[in-house]
Order: C-alpha cells, then sequence, then structure tokens
C-alpha cells in the first residue's frame, strides 16, 4: 500500500524499505496475485571457498577447514549459506568435528536432519515437483529443465541453474539424502 501511496503523495516518494522473505512461499502462493511482486528480487548467492574459510576463522574453526576438509565441505554443502551456518554452528559448539560432520551418516543427518526432513516434506506434499527432482537426482547430472517446476525446485535450493534452461542437484547433501 505505502509503495502504491508513492504515486499519490510526494512524502511516500521518499520512503524506501528493505524487505525479506523466502522463496519457498511461492510452493502454495499465485505468483500472478503475489504481495512480493514489487521492488527488485535480489537472490542470496553460495559462499565461495574463500568466504567459508573466512566464516570459520571468525568462529575460530579455522584450524578445522585445512585444505582437504574446505574441499570435502564444499562438494557436501556447495556454498549453500543456510548449510554452512548450520555446521558452523554445530562446530563452534563443540558438538562435532568437522570430519565427523564430513562422514556420512548419522552425524550429518544430526546436523542437517531437520532442514532436510522440511525439504522432504514440502516435496511429498507437492508430488509434481517430488517426481521432477527424483528424476534429476537419478540422473546424477545436469539435464534440461525450466518452467515453473524449475523455479519451485530452485526456490527450495535443491536445484541450481547452469545457464538458461540447464539445471543439477545444488549439492551432494542433497544427492545422497534424496537418492531413491
Amino acid at each position: 500500500g505505502w509503495h502504491e501511496e508513492a504515486a499519490n503523495l510526494e512524502i511516500w516518494q521518499q520512503f524506501r524499505q528493505v524487505l525479506v522473505y523466502a522463496t519457498d512461499i511461492y510452493l502454495d502462493f499465485d505468483t500472478n496475485f503475489s504481495p512480493f511482486n514489487v521492488g527488485l528480487p535480489i537472490r542470496l548467492p553460495s559462499l565461495s571457498e574463500k568466504q567459508v574459510k573466512a566464516l570459520a576463522q571468525r568462529y575460530g574453526l579455522d584450524k578445522q577447514f585445512d585444505e582437504a576438509n574446505i574441499h570435502a565441505f564444499m562438494a557436501l554443502v556447495g556454498g549453500m549459506p543456510h548449510l554452512v551456518q548450520l555446521a558452523m554452528y554445530h562446530l563452534h559448539k563443540e558438538e562435532w568435528t568437522l570430519e565427523e560432520i564430513l562422514e556420512p551418516g548419522l552425524t550429518q543427518y544430526i546436523v542437517y536432519g531437520s532442514h532436510l526432513e522440511t525439504l522432504e516434506n514440502k516435496l511429498n506434499d507437492h508430488p509434481e515437483l517430488l517426481v521432477v527432482f527424483q528424476e534429476v537426482v537419478a540422473s546424477g547430472e545436469a539435464m534440461p529443465l525450466n518452467g515453473i517446476v524449475a523455479k519451485k525446485l530452485e526456490g527450495l535450493g535443491l536445484i541450481k541453474r547452469l545457464g538458461m534452461k540447464m539445471i543439477q542437484v545444488n549439492c551432494h547433501l542433497y544427492q545422497k539424502y534424496f537418492e531413491v
């Protein structure tokens, strides 16, 4: 409403607002009538290896992120900020070591389980997305996909785009968890 008032009242033309929202809401939302269609969408990019090392240093965890571990960690989480933060949190609390988080199995499930279950539940609630995502996972490599399904899977963070029409699973953690 404030945005619309700017067209009518000069005082509102000076008002600026930043609105942050998650794209997973688009699963059950009619994007043709979205209240979020005003402004410029800015997508949070994946963190680089250098950025993850800097974050680890700020947490006092830089000794755990040596050359071998940083490569394995980046392969596991793909630099996705939420997944990086979950690991940093557990490492900082000294609940786990990075080697334990990188080891497939129970520790990975404890660290990422709630997040993975949430994604799985969202996919189960939307069978059309589940079928397509299972195809992407089964292919194990980049494949063509565009349209609303790609947008929704990307909004969930499950896939990343490689060019205009090619997509792949966003990270190794998702690839392993969702393998049939």
